[in-house]
């Protein structure tokens, strides 16, 4: 699986206002998510001031709908403090997120297995 947190959608889009990415821009995340076989999930602050939350709608919009995980926007959150606003929430995004993946047929390294089995 790929988990993106507070992702952007490129880097050009990040600093400058425009809807294409950049030539020479090396994270077109946008434009290559699309062809992300393996399960997404996106968390991100929804009152991020370093990648605007746009950046995460606009990659949801992009994920194959079979590799889409709902994604965790978390309200009063910014950049860096996510884990921390969402607290129990985010915990759960990612066991849910976790145990998707053993549904899939995933072997998960033993630490992210055990996060999955913590019960809720």
């Amino acid at each position: 699986g790929l988990v993106l947190h507070s992702a952007f959608t490129s880097i050009g889009r990040l600093v400058l206002p425009t809807t294409a990415s950049l030539p020479g821009d090396v994270y077109p995340n946008l434009e290559n998510i699309g062809g992300v076989l393996c399960p997404v999930y996106i968390v991100h602050g929804v009152e991020d001031d370093v990648t605007p939350v746009w950046h995460a709608h606009e990659l949801a919009g992009a994920v194959r709908k079979a590799s889409a995980f709902p994604p965790l926007l978390v309200e009063g959150a910014g950049h860096t403090d996510v884990d921390l606003v969402a607290g129990e929430d985010f915990v759960e995004g990612f066991q849910k997120f976790l145990a998707s993946l053993e549904l899939r047929g995933a072997r998960l390294p033993r630490e992210a297995a055990a996060l999955a089995a913590i019960p809720e």
